[in-house]
């Protein structure tokens, strides 16, 4: 497993076990390490001697880093807690992960994106583009972008990431001229069944 893919794995795992109970994770020790967390200790004890070390070294790392605080408590216990740039850590992680679900039974609407956003922007605006072109989305237009599927959760919490919802718009389309349409169907949709 390379480095980045512990990281990522510790600090959602962090994350995961917080919104299910809380900031503090107790249980089951490793060696070099305080009690850590059970889903973290789980996928803990199935790697090799190598792969235990390299997750400890990494688990200090993001101690030293100030994503995580490990404190000892009164009862025994330890106490894990994401910091403010941990739970940045965790938004970014969960913006790479977003995916759009294709729709069984497509309902022949398109979700619509539109955004005007300022040069002040720009940055956010280069990586709104880019997201949507990771995510399928098709360019209408330089500022029109459209998909089949349900997105109106992704596209949210996207826009929020980036902080630029002011400048973006969400519509659904039920049908564009005849030109377009073919268009589409033909780019866009090439083997879903109408």
């Amino acid at each position: 497993m390379k480095k980045g893919e512990i990281v990522k794995k510790i600090i959602l795992l962090a994350a995961a076990s917080a919104a299910a109970g809380g900031l503090a994770f107790t249980l089951a020790a490793m060696p070099g390490l305080a009690p850590a967390l059970k889903p973290f200790v789980e996928w803990y004890k199935k790697q090799d001697r190598k792969g235990r070390y390299r997750i400890r070294k990494t688990f200090e790392q993001l101690r030293r880093e100030r994503l995580i605080e490990i404190e000892e408590m009164a009862d025994g216990k330890t106490k894990i807690v994401l910091t403010e740039n941990g739970k940045k850590k965790v938004l970014k992680y969960q913006l790479e992960d977003i995916r759009i679900k294709p729709m069984k039974n497509w309902d022949k609407k398109w979700r619509m994106i539109i955004f005007d956003i300022p040069e002040s922007q720009k940055k956010a605006r280069n990586a709104l583009r880019d997201k949507l072109k990771e995510l399928e989305f098709y360019q209408l237009q330089k500022s029109v972008w459209i998909h089949p599927y349900e997105c109106e959760d992704e596209i949210n919490f996207i826009i929020e990431f980036f902080n630029i919802s002011p400048y973006v718009r969400m519509a659904e389309v039920n049908r564009f001229d005849p030109h377009t349409q073919e268009k589409l169907r033909s780019e866009v949709l090439p083997n879903l069944n109408s």
